[in-house]
């Protein structure tokens, strides 16, 4: 046994060493990474970010409700509350799901939750912030895009949910018009 690594002078290192790491804020060790949601949306990669969203949850029934507004699939009922379903699809300009029984990302608005529904749920991801990069939207074509996730290799478009999810209540109180996307 090496009693080298048991010398006081190491023992004293390793607690400063521990000591350090918690006496750093919480901020400053998560400032140089973002975690995302990978997703893909009728087969094109996009990404969401986790501080951007209430939860996740897998497989509610949507009880389907006629609205004028053809992005709203339905309500459901989660965590004790009726949630309005929206398609994450038909927000990004894409035909709406057939099946809104999926993934719903959960999504604080104003004072009352909404729900984006999605069917393919790749991971969740920790990337370095050189991994996010602007993304052109002008050019992308789509809507509520702000960055570039690079995800194993691939490039996810990341949404920009905040826009989106004032979008979605500005199409709930009647005050927008749904634009191509």
């Amino acid at each position: 046994m090496n009693t080298e690594l048991f010398s006081p002078e190491r023992i004293q290192e390793m607690r400063q060493t521990f000591d350090d790491a918690f006496a750093r804020p919480h901020s400053e060790l998560h400032d140089q990474s973002e975690d995302i949601l990978a997703i893909r949306i009728a087969g094109d990669p996009y990404a969401i970010k986790i501080r951007e969203i209430i939860g996740l949850v897998n497989r509610k029934k949507v009880i389907p409700f006629p609205s004028p507004v053809p992005e709203l699939l339905g309500f459901a009922g989660i965590r004790g509350d009726i949630v309005p379903v929206y398609s994450l699809a038909a927000l990004l300009g894409y035909s709406p799901e057939a099946d809104p029984s999926g993934w719903l990302i959960l999504c604080k608005a104003e004072a009352a939750l909404l729900a984006l529904t999605f069917h393919h749920f790749e991971g969740h991801f920790r990337l370095s912030l050189p991994k996010i990069q602007t993304a052109d939207v002008e050019r992308s074509g789509r809507k509520y895009v702000s960055n570039i996730a690079h995800v194993q290799g691939e490039a996810h478009t990341l949404i920009n949910l905040p826009s989106l999810v004032d979008f979605v209540q500005e199409l709930s109180a009647g005050d927008h018009t749904p634009q191509e996307g």
